[in-house]
């Protein structure tokens, strides 16, 4: 449940002035920044097993940028419903062109700043989990479906981010893929709800097929991310497009079983995982499930449909509780961490599946942020669960 910046990008046209010297500041925040990214990195080769990272927008490509201006155009067009003034002029003046082509090198640069890191953990990572957040994830139906004239579509994902994450398989076996429900054709208010029509629901499933077609049953895929949550939870979310307009654990239990059901028919190996909770809510992890099981046991269903799940713990102390949700709403949860650890052990045994901490850090403002991390960590991997770390530098 970081808080990213809105992700609500468009085509501006540069602002010319003189190219000023770098401020100290700016130089000292990039060491910090730089020195945080390392101490992610240690806590996860110090303990391999327990511990592992997310890759979000800083290293994952944002195939958008790849698009041409045609296409980029009509994404702004179908997203916001028109094209602004502010844009207009740089199309007009031809501006927009280059603007375009320095968003492609910037992404290739990305590229080459992801193998980098992932070559820092010197072949010790294990456990990664791909999480751009909304629209700037490769595998949403926003950046992965090409809808044609007559309806119809076909999904085509960027080969930039199959060769990341290509990469990313050659070095560990346990990875996650967030397969987002973000789409701009649904318009702002809808645009991350779970998928609801027929047609949304047959999109997603070709997203998530085409996901097992280039990368095979070596990844597990995260149907959704804190669907627990919604743009109405807390004034922090409400211009984030990664967050739904409303929450139901039942429409998502039956939106998961039947994408599950589709999936694991045609490849029994492959992982899934309900979408990790935002902080600690066991009432809507344990209503989803109950709806899985119910559907599955009505069908006739005999393989497992849930492999995995998962929550994300932000919170003040490393040893205190996360805030707790309830019916998509911020409580006081009077569980310490060990507390909340052994509930959702609880519901992982009582539902048969695995039980991790899907994003796990604290504010990078914090200055006790690097001690509060390795004590978050340590806590986790005492009682036999692993941690992803989330980086703490989109963490604020």
């Amino acid at each position: 449940m970081p808080q990213q910046q809105n992700t609500q990008e468009v085509i501006k046209p540069p602002v010319v002035e003189k190219k000023a010297s770098r401020s100290s500041l700016e130089i000292a925040n990039e060491q910090k920044e730089k020195e945080c990214r390392q101490h992610e990195r240690d806590l996860v080769v110090e303990n391999p097993e327990f511990v592992g990272i997310n890759f979000d927008h800083d290293y994952i490509v944002d195939a958008r940028n790849f698009w041409s201006q045609e296409r980029y155009l009509q994404y702004i067009q179908e997203r916001d419903g028109q094209i602004s003034d502010e844009i207009r002029p740089a199309v007009e003046s031809g501006q927009a062109q280059k603007i375009l082509l320095d968003k492609k090198e910037k992404e290739v640069g990305k590229k080459l700043s992801f193998n980098e890191y992932l070559s820092s953990f010197e072949g010790k990572l294990q456990h990664a989990r791909v999480h751009p957040a909304g629209e700037l994830s490769p595998i949403t139906p926003s950046q992965a479906l090409e809808i044609k004239p007559d309806g119809t579509f076909d999904v085509a994902i960027a080969p930039e981010f199959i060769d990341q994450i290509k990469t990313l398989q050659e070095q560990i076996s346990d990875l996650t893929l967030v397969v987002q429900f973000y789409d701009h054709r649904r318009g702002k208010e809808k645009s991350s709800d779970v998928p609801e029509t027929q047609e949304q629901i047959e999109q997603y499933i070709a997203i998530c097929e085409r996901i097992i077609e280039s990368f095979g049953n070596r990844v597990e895929l995260e149907i959704g991310n804190e669907t627990n949550i919604s743009r109405s939870t807390g004034t922090m979310f409400a211009d984030k497009l990664q967050y739904a307009s409303h929450v139901d654990a039942v429409e998502y239990g039956k939106f998961f079983t039947e994408v599950a059901k589709r999936i694991k028919e045609k490849s029994p190996a492959i992982k899934l995982s309900i979408a990790g909770v935002a902080c600690f809510d066991p009432t809507y992890l344990r209503e989803v499930l109950t709806e899985v099981r119910r559907l599955q046991v009505e069908a006739g269903i005999d393989r497992a449909l849930v492999d995995t799940i998962s929550f994300h713990p932000y919170r003040e102390k490393p040893e205190g509780g996360s805030i707790e949700v309830k019916n998509g709403n911020f409580t006081i949860s009077e569980m310490d961490y060990e507390g909340q650890m052994k509930e959702m052990k609880k519901i992982a045994s009582d539902f048969g599946v695995k039980l991790n901490v899907g994003e796990i850090n604290f504010p990078f403002s914090d200055p006790a942020q690097k001690t509060k991390l390795e004590q978050a960590v340590s806590l986790t991997a005492k009682n036999g669960i692993e941690s992803l770390i989330y980086p703490g530098v989109n963490v604020h």
